[in-house]
Parts: C-alpha cells; structure tokens; sequence
C-alpha cells in the first residue's frame, strides 16, 4: 500500500512543478498572461480528450461515458452560478473588484482537481488488480501529464493578483488529491473499476466547460487573440508529445 501512496503522490506532486517558473515572475505583461491562459486551455482541451478516450476503452457504454461528460458540465457551470465572487476573494486574499472576475480562477482550479481525481484513482486501480507494473506506468505518466496543469491553475490566479502562498496552497490541494483517490481505488478495486467511465466522463466534461466559458474567452480579452490562439495549439500539441512519447 505504501508503493501505491509514495507513486501517486509524486505523480500528485508534478502539479505543483509545473506552477512554479510562473509564480516568480514580478510582472506578466497582458500578452504573456493570454499566452499562458491559451496555452492552459490547450493543455486542458486535450486532457479531457484524453480522459473521455479513457473512459470508452474501458468502459462498457459509451453512453455513460457521455453521461459523465454532461453531468461534469453541469456541475461545474451550477457551482460557478451559486457560489458568490466574495468567498473566492476572502480566501485568496485579494480585494474583490468585479463579480464574477474571480470564477475564472476558482473554476480552473476546481476542473483540474476532479479532473485528478480519476487519475489517481486509476492509479490505485492498477495496484489493487495486482498488476503493479501498470500501476508504476499509469503513476509515472499521469505525474509528467501533471506539471503543465499547474500551470493551468497558476496562470489565472496570476493574473488576478493572488499571493503566491496561497497559489501554492491551491496548487498543493488539487495535486494531492491524487494519493487520497488512489488509495481509494486501491482498496474498492472492484466498486471503482465499475465508476471509472462515468468518473472519466465526469471529469473531461468539467474541463471542456471552463475551458469554452472561461479561459477561451479570457485569454481573448486584451487585443492578443493570435498570439492565445497558437499558444492553444502549443499546449494541446505539447500533450498530444507526451501521450505519444509515454504510450
């Protein structure tokens, strides 16, 4: 069990590399930061994609795999709809200055966590069939695949001013999530093996929604279209190496 925790943690850990060449920079120019926020939803669009191939290989209906998809779309755009700016400018310690200026960051934060969650749960899936090869190789794939998505969380709350303390804290939260969700799976090997698809589903549906409400339409608001556009392409071709590479 202990091979299981310390695998999914480093692969966990990886999230929090990949933040922190951002967080020292002092100041990102308005094109860097479209740059970044593009590159992110690059790097996200081909994650879900990923997830949602996942998830129908495995899976026995590809209709649970779409159900997943909708319901994660659901969820994610219903939170954003309930929760007020305030509590997301209270704890990362900013001056709240527009409503809904911050659900950019918050729900960034929130795709990339549930979207770890089935990937350590993969993980401990992997060591709970007894195939600890497949569970090594899932631990040190998922870990390269995480360094670019703490960037994805980064960028934006960046961009908004958040101390870097807490876009540390934040980035810790959603990259550690991993060893809790693969110990999970490693003991409820069977009940998880069976939510796996709709988990997949779920998770690349989160994504893809704040991607197309949120980072897309960020990353084009300051006059750098062209330059959020290739930097898109870039990180869904830099995901698309590793997959190759890794694969």
């Amino acid at each position: 069990m202990s091979e299981v925790f310390w695998a999914s943690f480093l692969a966990g850990s990886a999230t929090l590399l990949g933040a922190i060449p951002l967080l020292f920079l002092r100041r990102v120019p308005h094109m860097a930061q479209d740059a970044f926020l593009g590159f992110a939803a690059g790097v996200m669009i081909a994650a879900s994609f990923t997830l949602l191939g996942e998830g129908m290989e495995i899976g026995g209906s590809f209709l649970i795999v779409i159900a997943g998809l909708l319901v994660g779309a659901i969820f994610v755009a219903v939170l954003g709809a309930i929760l007020p700016d305030n509590i997301f400018a209270r704890f990362l310690k900013i001056p709240q200055s527009g409503k809904g200026e911050l659900k950019l960051a918050w729900l960034t934060f929130t795709a990339v966590m549930l979207h770890n969650i089935p990937e350590g749960l993969v993980v401990g899936v992997g060591y709970g069939s007894g195939d600890e090869a497949l569970g090594l190789l899932m631990a040190v794939t998922i870990g390269i695949q995480n360094a670019p998505e703490g960037l994805v969380i980064a960028a934006p709350l960046k961009q908004k001013g958040v101390p870097v303390s807490r876009i540390l804290l934040l980035v810790a939260i959603a990259g550690l999530i991993e060893p809790v969700a693969a110990l999970f799976g490693f003991w409820a090997v069977d009940v998880v093996a069976g939510l796996l698809p709709f988990a997949l589903g779920f998770a690349g549906g989160a994504m893809l929604y704040v991607t197309s409400k949120e980072l897309i339409p960020e990353s084009h608001g300051h006059g750098f279209v062209q330059t959020a556009t290739f930097a898109l392409l870039f990180g869904v071709i830099t995901m698309l190496s590793m997959e190759a590479i890794l694969f």
